[in-house]
């Protein structure tokens, strides 16, 4: 049965499973597990087990604000992490069956008796409100003492077998939402281990990468064609948080502009060499000629003529590259880089190029 539970931990579908044992060593007749506060639409858990499924759609839309046993539990202060409540600690036989939860809904599903299982409270986010409930028929005697104490070896293993699937759901968002950006980032992106070593890289990098072209990669480690170049690249990567650089481009193009950005290291596990340290924004001037820069704009408000001159400075480097560079007159260009720096709170013209090669990245809706 532990092994069943854990099976579950791993595959929620497997929940129907586990309920089924329980059942069986319960002598109940059927038996559900469900989160309170989310549905599985929103993300939640609620399995059944020899429970129709038009009962459990009677529930949902009209009888769980009629439960009895819910509204009593949670009057009595009942619904505690490792809890095992009955039916008759919450009400009498009585009372059960002159209510219109049992006249109702229960009698025509032949639940009687109930015995609840709190595997959490809902008090300590994320874990919602989480209840195992075991039910028996008419013809069936009420849960007693024994019974309780045979549930009681299960709860602990249930209780985590249920954090270990919202935890490992929470992972597989992040992992999806990272894959999505990872994938479709632009500029190109590509992260790097604390020895230096790539750990992934994204569509744009790996065409860059390949072209050769000022960047290669070699034995997984990023090199920059030129001696100076490739310095600055290995300290950044190492380091992070670096200048913008300016790498050249053997072929003649327009010098690639790359950004190391330091990615935070977890405050609670122990260092992992292996996991991902510095990512490296790189952006390839000849590639567009304009940034996405659409969200920048309505971020900050940027004026056309401001959009030009903050796609300039990424272009060429610097105020007085700009100048000399294109057709724009330095005082307007000075003018325009201080109010954009005023704009976006930015205090250097590096910073203002690292933030929009982040922003970059993010398509406009």
């Amino acid at each position: 049965m532990i092994a069943q539970i854990y099976e579950a931990a791993l595959r929620p579908s497997h929940w129907a499973a586990v309920l089924e044992g329980l059942v069986a060593r319960l002598g109940g007749k059927s038996a559900a597990i469900r989160t309170y506060e989310a549905t599985p639409e929103t993300g939640g858990l609620w399995v059944t087990q020899g429970i129709e499924p038009r009962a459990q759609e009677q529930f949902a839309q009209y009888f769980s604000t009629r439960n009895i046993w819910q509204a009593r539990a949670e009057t009595l202060g009942l619904y505690k992490s490792g809890a095992i409540i009955t039916s008759h600690a919450l009400v009498s036989l009585r009372e059960l069956r002159a209510s219109d939860f049992y006249r109702s809904f229960l009698r025509h599903h032949d639940i009687q008796d109930l015995l609840a299982l709190v595997l959490h409270d809902g008090n300590t986010p994320p874990m919602p409100r989480t209840v195992v409930s075991i039910f028996r028929g008419h013809r069936q005697a009420r849960f007693g003492k024994t019974d309780i104490e045979s549930a009681r070896e299960y709860v602990p293993h249930l209780a985590r077998a249920v954090e270990m699937n919202f935890r490992f759901a929470d992972l597989r968002r992040r992992e999806a939402i990272s894959g999505v950006a990872l994938a479709r980032f632009a500029p190109a992106l590509a992260y790097f281990r604390r020895d230096g070593m790539l750990a992934s890289v994204n569509r744009a990098a790996e065409a860059l990468f390949a072209a050769r072209d000022g960047l290669m990669l070699a034995g997984g480690r990023l090199n920059a064609t030129g001696p100076r170049d490739n310095e600055l690249l290995q300290r950044a990567l190492t380091a992070g948080d670096a200048d913008p650089l300016r790498i050249d481009r053997p072929s003649g193009k327009m010098p690639y502009v790359a950004v190391a950005v330091p990615l935070p290291a977890d405050p609670v596990d122990p260092p992992d060499a292996r996991q991902p340290q510095v990512a490296l924004l790189m952006y390839d001037p000849e590639a567009t000629s304009e940034l996405e820069l659409a969200v920048l704009a309505r971020l900050y408000r940027l004026t056309p003529s401001e959009l030009r001159v903050v796609q300039a400075l990424v272009a060429h480097g610097s105020a007085k590259a700009i100048c000399r560079n294109t057709d724009m007159n330095r005082n307007t260009v000075r003018s325009q880089l201080n109010s954009v720096l005023k704009k976006t709170g930015t205090n250097a013209q590096a910073e203002l190029v690292r933030l929009a090669l982040t922003v970059a990245g993010v398509k406009s809706v």
